[in-house]
């Protein structure tokens, strides 16, 4: 078979494909899949952010009990370290903190390993910065020499002029104070609510009484307790003065006659 002959067989053949489709095309192309991603679960932003504060001398960083940096003693301050991490033990250099309160409430540290928000609640008294010395509320308002000590309700609160111990000058955020009596005692005996102000209210003498009873009448008119009950106007009540009179006695024979004027 010639060459010739061959090239028209080729088209013919061509032809007759296409025409009934089935032609060769170039396959379709498959949408790429994207590789599989592996999903990590996030981290949880509270357990992240979490401090523990603890009590440390400003110098060495090491660890000390919470009572000192509660007194506010000089030398020592507190630390807030992470609570995803493990902290030290107290006589321990502590690492891995930071001076500046974070904006989450720090938890307090129970026993070795474990950890509390401080929400107990406490009782407020204002004592002097130096002696812990109790004095009468309103001395607070000096905040050079006197400061607000809190006392948990498990402490006894002393009176005015005792000493307070076992206590802070420094209130977690958590924690809900209440006023105490001047008279001290048990803190949940003593507490008070922190609006009441009419209990405990300071004596404000304002003057010697006199001992000489007053010549001058009052002039204010009474209201009977009725008029004060029913809300009626008060009924003033005049009485009468009687005034010096002049009598003279006439007597004629057995008759006396008396007459006044």
């Amino acid at each position: 078979m010639s060459v010739t002959v061959l090239r028209v067989v080729s088209l013919g053949l061509t032809a007759l494909l296409s025409a009934t489709g089935c032609a060769g095309t170039s396959p379709a192309r498959r949408p790429v899949q994207a590789a599989p991603t592996t999903h990590r679960p996030k981290a949880d932003r509270r357990q992240d952010s979490a401090r523990v504060e603890l009590c440390v001398k400003k110098v060495s960083l090491v660890r000390a009990t919470y009572q000192p940096c509660d007194d506010a003693t000089p030398g020592y301050a507190w630390y807030y370290v992470p609570a995803s991490v493990r902290w030290a033990a107290v006589g321990k250099k502590v690492a891995h903190g930071t001076w500046v309160e974070p904006a989450t409430i720090p938890l307090r540290v129970r026993g070795d390993d474990g950890t509390f928000l401080d929400d107990r609640q406490r009782v407020r008294i204002c004592v002097r910065k130096r002696t812990r010395v109790r004095v009468a509320d309103d001395r607070c308002r000096d905040a050079v020499d006197h400061a607000w000590y809190y006392l948990l309700l498990s402490r006894q609160v002393p009176a005015v002029g005792g000493r307070a111990a076992g206590g802070s000058f420094h209130l977690p955020r958590s924690s809900e104070w209440f006023r105490g009596r001047r008279s001290g005692g048990k803190g949940g005996v003593v507490a008070l609510r922190p609006r009441d102000d009419t209990v405990e209210a300071d004596p404000t003498p304002s003057g010697r009484p006199s001992t000489h009873p007053s010549t001058h009448p009052s002039t204010r008119p009474s209201t009977r307790p009725s008029d004060r009950l029913s809300g009626r106007p008060a009924i003033r009540t005049t009485v009468p003065v009687p005034t010096a009179r002049t009598c003279t006695t006439t007597r004629t024979g057995k008759v006396t006659v008396r007459r006044c004027s």
